[in-house]
């Protein structure tokens, strides 16, 4: 749900949302991820200012509750992957990530951020480079089978942070750890659009309205895992009748 001054991009038929980083956000549904072991966000992100910890993205149950964040560090251009399970914080900070050669805001940038339970590991990248690690050492970090009640886009669950100021576009959370080739792969996608295996949420995608983007952010992991898979089928469908008809004029004709 769009609230405050968010809106839809007149530009691109309703794939992003722009903020005016006074008090508009994007209010998204309750989310859980069941047994999933691992998640990978990606998100095409174009800054404008620095307000203070203004956040891409602030999903959890409140301050200091279970949030997986997005964000600039204070009002600077550092970037912030910062995973909480209750009050415990584990993040990766890169200096200048969101300013370097301009990259994030004189455009939108490919961000993507992600995190292995298992492997213990949180990875941040922009435009397909991998631009900071973190390795931890807690087991079963975070918990991914509960449920966060208080999501946004463009908006912090801490009062005093300030309203992100810039806009968003193509915003997919994957349900796998998406390798360095399937992040360069959406990164080089000129459409925004790179189709890349593994269950998927999509938040602002493809165009149409609120109610558009609140009835895909909650399909089911496995719907999301099923449409997919359909995807897959009938792309290569595609490509075997391609191929069969390639074969087909190939054969040379001959005069009686």
């Amino acid at each position: 749900t769009l609230v405050g001054g968010a809106q839809f991009l007149a530009s691109d038929g309703g794939t992003g949302v722009a903020f005016d980083g006074v008090d508009g956000y994007v209010d998204v549904p309750d989310l859980s991820f069941g047994g999933s072991e691992a998640l990978s966000f990606s998100v095409w992100v174009h800054y404008r200012t620095f307000a203070s910890w203004s956040r891409v993205f602030d999903f959890g149950n409140g301050q200091d509750s279970d949030n997986l964040v997005l964000a600039n560090h204070g009002t600077s251009a550092t970037g912030i992957f910062a995973v909480r399970l209750s009050d415990t914080i584990k993040e990766i900070s890169v200096a200048n990530f969101w300013d370097e050669n301009d990259e994030c805001t004189s455009a939108l940038c490919h961000v993507a951020a992600t995190l292995s339970v298992p492997a213990k590991t949180l990875k941040l990248y922009r435009n397909g480079a991998l631009k900071g690690t973190h390795t931890h050492g807690l087991a079963n970090y975070p918990n991914l089978a509960l449920t966060r009640t208080k999501n946004y886009l463009g908006k912090s669950n801490w009062a005093n942070d300030g309203y992100f100021d810039g806009s968003v576009k193509d915003f997919r959370i994957y349900t796998v750890e998406l390798a360095v080739g399937a992040v360069a792969h959406i990164a080089q996608s000129a459409r925004h659009s790179a189709n890349v295996c593994g269950a998927k949420r999509w938040l602002l995608w493809p165009p149409g309205s609120a109610a558009y983007t609140q009835r895909h952010v909650t399909l089911s992991l496995e719907a999301a895992s099923a449409a997919a898979r359909a995807d897959a089928r009938m792309r290569a469908a595609r490509a075997k009748a391609k191929a069969d008809r390639r074969k087909a004029n190939s054969y040379p004709m001959h005069a009686d």
